[in-house]
């Protein structure tokens, strides 16, 4: 069952929502707080008002509650009813596919998927309580050395070891030729973005990263993606989705490292003229700064094609993938959020991305993302 996705159908009269998931944050922090009696009555109270009708345990006949009942099965244990309750709490229950993790009296976590389909009938999936979804592993100069890429760098913080593990489980997702597709990145941490953002894929002249702010491990205590069998962090999820900006702009890294040399070129003859004025120093640092302009000049050609008709990959997944289905709300924004939002389900919960977008499933599986983004730029 599922990762934080949310699968949004647009029609001539607006938007309808059909499954989403992971539509919203739920209110945790409350909700353990509240003691059984307390989570029954508002469980009996909310469930009406969001339109749910009944509330089963997958894989079991026992129905926990269903409409008109006074109470919830005592065979309910406090994990489920704290994740029934924090759903319920939030705006919109309906449609909605949540993966928590409830935390034990013990310190252990138990993974729990909540789903709630149109008709109002709530299901819930329990795994087996877990300590920690992940371990320290590889140094930052190992990852970088074993996927052949830039240096991993920080900037106002530093990287955990579990951060690190983070970025290496994302990474041991993707196949050989995705891996290729990273070449020419680093990855750099940082403490706080401005915009709010968990992560971001750049593209700049002092080089191209995935920067990983705080914000892409705030919710690996409270939510997991991929099965209760089998949960991973929160934080990998979003990697992959940068990941998948990433690979999608192969071509405009690589002609970008291209120019970004014959930049850092031409200032280097500038300080040479400068140090040393002489008729052959002033023309080298003309020919430099043209051959500079020139290449950054046409990249940013490049880029405002690519922004107004998409990436080659782009342009292939939404020619498959229905323009009304997207993955998640914010894949709603553009084919390139969708894109990555349905990318990180290929890797992490293949049931999820089949059952809201199941033509995108084969797409992935033949390695098409690769396979268009290594396409020249047009």
């Amino acid at each position: 069952m599922s990762s934080f996705v949310v699968l949004a159908v647009l029609s001539a009269a607006g938007v309808q929502e059909g499954i989403r998931y992971g539509s919203g944050n739920n209110p945790l922090d409350a909700v353990v707080k509240l003691a059984d009696a307390q989570l029954v009555q508002q469980i009996v109270g909310l469930a009406p008002m969001q339109k749910v009708t009944k509330i089963d345990r997958l894989g079991k006949a026992a129905t926990l509650w269903k409409e008109g009942d006074k109470a919830v099965s005592g065979d309910a244990s406090r994990e489920e009813r704290i994740a029934i309750l924090s759903v319920l709490q939030r705006q919109g229950a309906l449609g909605s596919e949540t993966d928590l993790l409830i935390a034990k009296a013990d310190g252990q976590k138990v993974p729990i998927t909540v789903l709630v389909e149109l008709g109002g009938a709530m299901t819930l999936a329990s795994g087996a309580p877990v300590k920690e979804l992940i371990s320290a592993g590889p140094t930052a100069e190992e990852i970088a050395t074993k996927y052949k890429l830039d240096a991993f760098t920080a900037d106002g913080t530093t990287w955990t070891p579990i951060e690190l593990a983070a970025v290496d489980k994302a990474l041991s997702m993707l196949t050989p030729d995705e891996v290729a597709l990273l070449g020419g990145l680093g990855f750099r941490r940082k403490a706080n973005d401005v915009g709010g953002r968990s992560a971001f894929y750049r593209r700049a002249d002092d080089g191209m990263t995935i920067d990983i702010f705080d914000k892409t491990f705030k919710f690996d205590g409270e939510y997991f993606v991929g099965s209760i069998d089998a949960p991973v962090l929160f934080s990998v999820g979003i990697m992959l989705h940068e990941m998948a900006h990433a690979m999608s702009d192969f071509q405009g890294r690589q002609k970008a490292i291209v120019a970004n040399k014959a930049v850092a070129e031409a200032r280097a003859a500038q300080d040479a003229m400068k140090a040393s004025p002489s008729p052959e120093t002033k023309a080298a640092a003309k020919e430099k700064t043209e051959a500079a302009r020139a290449l950054r000049g046409a990249i940013n050609a490049l880029d405002k094609v690519m922004l107004a008709k998409g990436r080659a990959a782009e342009k292939s997944y939404a020619a498959v993938v229905d323009a009304k289905t997207s993955v998640s709300v914010y894949g709603r924004t553009s084919i390139d959020e969708n894109l990555a939002e349905s990318f990180l389900l290929s890797k992490l919960d293949k049931p999820a991305l089949e059952r809201i977008a199941p033509q995108a499933l084969p797409w992935f599986a033949a390695g098409t993302l690769a396979k268009e983004a290594q396409k020249p730029l047009e």
